[in-house]
């Protein structure tokens, strides 16, 4: 083994001294180090850290934050010390890198495989911050698809019909949403369960319609059409595994790798390799079929599994080869539709997929969501980043109670990524209906989670919310997944505004107003729920501070909001509603101006609040005006 250079962190983490030089981390500078092939990296400091944050290998895996380091981690990961951090990521053949601790704690080592180089970034500051720094600089050089300009939307079968869904499951889903929501192009997802054997990618008798006719049916509702595969798993009795054994992945016995023996998938599963030149025309070939079925959009799943077992080829990088082959698939279909990569290995897959799946399966288990909220804000560092972040599914069933399908519906809506509503769209209670459409469309958001230590003797994170920029509104998702009401505080830094910068606050959920604030605010939060509150910076003249359009006051529903100072009119345009459903719009300006007209829409009220007065119109659809006279 070649020798180990040893780089020392800085006592103020700003920098990193290996030998003679000294390589800065200051202004979100993040270092690219190599690594010859047998050699290693230790990288020291001073002062046991509170704990070590790794992203994991796999978009299924959960994140984790390991309290005590002697706990080996996989690359990407952030060392931190009081709020600041050291992300860290090693590369070698496209596949990420664990790193080991060193003695003591106080340092870790990364270690190249026999005969591969490798490659190692560094970045410092903020968490969040150091974490989104460091995934930018490892997609230098990366090609990547053309990424999407909004995140995708639409339905999935997956989470409550499962592998006994049917053809018309699917359409009697897709006519409740074409009713509910019109022609909106939203995309029908069909995920598992339409298939026979794994491999064979052919439809079942529940599907016996033919999927090529299911889709036309689908694009006369004005709706996408989305499908779910699982390209490299193949049921060792499928016509492609018993007329190519030799295409799958190896185990230890050198018999064929089967990590997965499921009934419902044709039995025991073996792995396509994907460096074989063979698997990847059949792939296209794929491809092809979907292409010609029409699909709008793909969901491909257990993509690790790529990545796993011995290769005809172990000379080949295997990173190559997946990303190779899932090129293969895309090009097979023919036309650009948006692909979700599902369990994709990290490293590998990033800019391969137009979004990712950056946690397990929520189904309905409370205590299994409140683990992927923390897996969901860590890695919301890779968002827009590598790919969009899908959060998977919103699900707004019970057992959930409605407090708690309001809180993963904020968290969605909140950090900016995809939505599929995830339960039978024919059975869904109104009151449950009611939170997803406050939540449709996703909106392209900057976001950003709010993190804490969790209570003291406690492990792990604990994600106090989330923060979206509106133009000049903030919204913020505060929430509360433990036992008891949470006391949070809200402050101008964490909304990212201006100390002394006084805002309206309005209660996006309870559609009512909380007052004026500057600085910070205190907030209650009760027990598995959430409070959504948007701030509005004040104007001297009335402006638009809630809406029930959506919970993103600005983003969705309400377009240019203009005063003429001249006429002392206040024109609103009014846009994306929702057919049958009128909007309410609440206008807050000083109390000495009083409406005396309004144009578009129905005065609902009106009320004095010390020197402010709360406007209450609803409007069908098209622009408002409200007319004010002084009193």
């Amino acid at each position: 083994m070649c020798a180990t250079e040893v780089l020392t962190l800085s006592a103020d983490r700003r920098s990193v001294r290996a030998g003679g030089r000294v390589i800065s981390l200051e202004g979100r500078r993040v270092a690219r180090l190599a690594l010859e092939a047998g050699s290693g990296l230790d990288l020291r400091w001073s002062g046991r850290p509170e704990g070590v944050l790794t992203l994991g290998k796999s978009s299924w895996m959960t994140a984790h934050w390991l309290a005590d380091e002697a706990v080996a981690a996989a690359t990407p990961l952030a060392v931190a010390w009081d709020g600041e951090a050291l992300a860290v990521a090693a590369e070698s053949w496209g596949e990420m890198l664990d790193a080991s601790p060193l003695e003591g704690g106080e340092g870790l080592r990364i270690e190249t495989p026999p005969g591969h180089e490798a490659t190692v970034w560094l970045s410092a500051g903020p968490l969040m911050e150091a974490l989104g720094d460091l995934a930018e600089a490892m997609m230098e050089g990366v090609e990547r698809v053309a990424p999407m300009e909004s995140p995708p939307a639409g339905w999935m079968s997956w989470d409550e019909l499962r592998f006994g869904l049917s053809a018309e499951d699917v359409l009697a889903n897709a006519r409740v949403l074409a009713e509910r929501w019109g022609p909106c192009g939203a995309v029908v997802q069909i995920d598992d369960g339409w298939q026979g054997r794994n491999g064979d990618w052919c439809e079942n008798e529940r599907f016996a319609m033919g999927l090529g006719a299911l889709v036309e049916e689908i694009h006369r509702l004005g709706l996408r059409a989305g499908l779910w595969l699982a390209p490299f798993l193949t049921a060792l009795d499928s016509e492609v595994a018993r007329a190519h054994p030799e295409w799958l992945l190896r185990g230890d016995d050198g018999g064929p790798l089967v990590e997965l023996d499921l009934e419902h998938w044709g039995g025991k599963m073996g792995t396509l390799d994907p460096a074989r030149p063979e698997v990847c025309a059949w792939l296209a070939q794929l491809g092809r079929r979907v292409g010609a079925w029409g699909f709008d959009y793909l969901k491909i799943d257990f993509l690790a599994h790529a990545l796993t077992g011995r290769s005809h080829d172990e000379s080949r990088p295997r990173a190559a080869a997946y990303r190779e082959a899932i090129g293969a698939l895309r090009r097979g279909i023919g036309r650009a539709i948006p692909i979700m990569g599902c369990g994709t290995p990290l490293g590998p897959g990033r800019g391969v997929f137009e979004s990712a799946r950056v946690t397990d399966d929520v189904v309905t288990g409370w205590d299994l969501l409140r683990t992927r909220l923390e897996t969901m804000a860590v890695r919301h560092a890779l968002h827009r980043r590598w790919w969009w972040n899908d959060p998977d599914n919103v699900v707004l069933r019970e057992p959930f109670t409605l407090e708690q399908a309001r809180l993963w519906a904020s968290t969605v809506a909140v950090s900016g990524g995809p939505v599929f509503l995830g339960d039978d769209l024919r059975t869904l209670p109104e009151e449950r209906w009611a939170l997803a459409e406050r939540i449709w469309p996703p909106v392209p958001l900057v976001s950003r989670p709010l993190l804490a230590r969790a209570a003291a003797g406690g492990d792990g994170l604990l994600v106090r919310g989330w923060v979206a920029e509106v133009g000049e509104r903030r919204v913020a998702a505060l929430l509360n997944h433990g036992e008891k009401t949470r006391r949070d505080r809200i402050s101008a830094g964490d909304l990212g505004l201006g100390a002394g910068e006084a805002c309206h606050v309005w209660d996006a959920w309870a559609d009512r107003w909380l007052g004026v604030v500057i600085g910070e605010m205190d907030v209650d939060v009760s027990p598995a729920s959430c409070r959504v509150l948007v701030f509005t910076p004040v104007r001297p003249e009335p402006n638009v501070i809630g809406a029930t359009r959506h919970l993103l006051v600005g983003a969705v529903g309400v377009g240019e909001v203009k005063w003429c100072s001249g006429t002392h009119v206040l024109h609103i345009d009014v846009t994306d509603e929702l057919p049958g459903r009128a909007t309410e719009l609440t206008v807050c300006g000083p109390a000495h101006l009083k409406p005396h007209t309004t144009g578009g829409a129905a005065l609902v009220c009106q009320q004095l609040a010390r020197e402010w007065r709360l406007v209450t119109v609803r409007v069908q659809s098209g622009p408002v005006e409200i007319g004010y006279g002084r009193t």
